[in-house]
């Protein structure tokens, strides 16, 4: 029944509300969540029976429904995590007409409403078209403003001013937005424009956003700026949601960042680039300068795009960056390094053990042997195999004791050093020539030469010395989850922290900015989010 998120809307996702009399940022759904059949509304408009004279969260039932002609507005309780007690919810819509309006928040004194058309065909847009004026609006779209604002009125004392957004509810229908403002002291005559009040720039306001596909959210309160910061982070809405939920991915965050832009703007029309900083950073990915960074939102011809180009792909350039530095790490125990590069350790587990077995064969107690073989498989876009290469057998010999651990580890080593030739070759590929590409893939495999002649180096120099043994059962200890073997030998590297252990694209952005939100939320206690 709703539309998918392609649209970039969604029924409950924008919902901004502004603190202590300033607007609450109200969107519309391309769908209301249930469609009001005819028998369930009143046949005319009648006066309000005691009950209605109740706010919807004061209520026991499922609110109550308004129309006014041909516009009907149900108003209900707020059902999104994070509304407060005070959150309500009117949907809205125009039968003939085919409009929908949504709003979802808290009471203010200055309130954004946004009404959509979902088949521009079935109204009469030529006059506005040709002026852009509100006058001239189908009556169907004036008719349905008002309804919704009397709703918004009834729950709200101290409204005094409306902003109405009308616009098509999809872009092949048209691009125009109309934006045009009522105020309580001018009888709710609709005028054209974003008229400046005196509810609006003074007085800060309040954003509060939870996406619907994960828990990432956004609860912003502040004055209007030009070049605004806000914070992405997890909103949860029960102590088993916080438990439970993973961590939103970057794909969440920008999503976030996309439907919060202009819920912004639409209250600071001046801001066109809003940065966002995320929490927690996501493990595969790091700031590019040192410091704080940023998703950037940029608004463009109407449109929010959001730049992730402040942050890239996780890169380990911390203190291992060979087999040379592993095999040090796992001789002195410091498996706090070990674990920051668990693929490359199953590399070097794989052929520490396989060279052993092969150098040092007499001196092993109970030797098996396993034959290994690399298959690659080509597959279509309906997984049916179109091709099957089978590399040459390769025979491995192994001290019995260690078959199991080796068994587990030779797929994430496959994958490690695949996974490195595949990058190497894919960068030296990017819009350069041949030869640089065959160059990239030829320096991957010397790469991989001389990691393999790092190991039987350090495998051939004793095959009976401590440091070898050492390094083998501490292999064998990080595997299998258990303690280390310290204190024999020592290393002077240090593990790498990396950017999102602090929680935050920008930590000290984000502590400044919590410290603040609470501050204006303290000052203003009468107002219950």
């Amino acid at each position: 029944m709703f539309a998918g998120r392609l649209t970039k809307r969604f029924l409950f996702a924008r919902a901004a509300t502004l603190l202590d009399g300033c607007a609450t940022v109200a969107t519309v759904s391309q769908q209301v969540s249930e469609r009001l059949s005819p028998g369930s509304r009143p046949s005319a408009p009648a006066a309000a029976p005691a009950n209605e004279q109740l706010k919807v969260w004061e209520r026991n039932d499922d609110g109550l429904v308004l129309q006014d002609g041909a516009a009907v507005a149900r108003v209900a309780r707020s059902i999104v995590p994070g509304g407060g007690p005070h959150g309500f919810m009117v949907q809205g819509g125009s039968r003939g007409a085919d409009l929908r309006s949504f709003f979802q928040g808290s009471c203010s004194q200055e309130m954004d409403v946004l009404v959509e058309a979902q088949d521009t065909r079935k109204l009469d847009l030529a006059p506005f078209l040709a002026s852009r004026a509100g006058k001239d609006l189908p009556a169907s779209v004036h008719q349905l403003a008002r309804l919704m604002q009397r709703a918004l009125a009834g729950q709200c004392d101290a409204l005094e001013v409306v902003r109405l957004r009308f616009r098509p509810a999809y872009a092949h229908q048209g691009d125009f937005v109309y934006e045009g403002t009522s105020m309580k002291r001018a009888a709710w005559a609709l005028q054209d424009g974003r008229v400046a009040t005196a509810f609006g720039q003074a007085r800060p306001f309040q954003i509060r956003y939870r996406d619907m596909m994960s828990v990432a959210g956004v609860h912003h309160v502040g004055l209007c700026e030009a070049n605004p910061a806000l914070l992405i982070e997890p909103m949860f809405s029960n102590e088993t949601e916080r438990r439970l939920s993973p961590p939103p991915s970057i794909g969440n965050f920008e999503m976030v960042a996309r439907d919060v832009a202009p819920v912004y703007a639409q209250r600071c029309p001046q801001a066109t680039t809003i940065r966002f900083a995320i929490s927690p950073m996501p493990r595969d990915l790091q700031c590019v300068q040192p410091g704080d960074c940023f998703l950037l939102a940029r608004r463009e011809r109407d449109q929010w795009v959001v730049d992730r180009s402040q942050m890239r792909a996780y890169q380990q350039r911390g203190p291992v960056h060979d087999a040379n530095d592993m095999l040090e790490v796992l001789a002195a125990g410091r498996f706090d390094i070990v674990a920051d590069y668990r693929q490359f350790f199953s590399y070097v587990l794989v052929r520490v053990l396989a060279s052993h077995g092969r150098i040092c064969t007499r001196y092993l107690q109970h030797p098996v042997k396993r034959t290994t073989q690399l298959v690659q498989v080509t597959r279509d876009r309906f997984g049916a195999v179109t091709r099957e290469v089978r590399e040459q057998p390769v025979e491995v010999i192994l001290e019995r004791a260690h078959l199991e651990v080796f068994e587990r580890h030779a797929g994430p080593a496959g994958a490690w050093a695949t996974a490195l030739a595949l990058q190497a070759t894919l960068s030296g590929a990017g819009g350069r020539s041949t030869a640089d590409t065959m160059d990239a893939a030829m320096a991957a495999a010397e790469h991989l030469y001389m990691l393999q002649t790092q190991v039987e180096a350090f495998v051939g120099a004793d095959c009976l010395g401590d440091r070898q043994r050492t390094v083998q059962d501490n292999l064998l200890r990080f595997s299998r989850g258990q303690a280390a073997l310290t204190g024999r030998y020592d290393t002077r590297k240090q593990r790498l922290v990396r950017a999102d252990e602090a929680g935050s694209s920008a930590p000290v952005f984000a502590g400044a900015y919590r410290q603040e939100r609470a501050r204006v939320l303290q000052s203003r206690p009468t107002v219950v989010q």
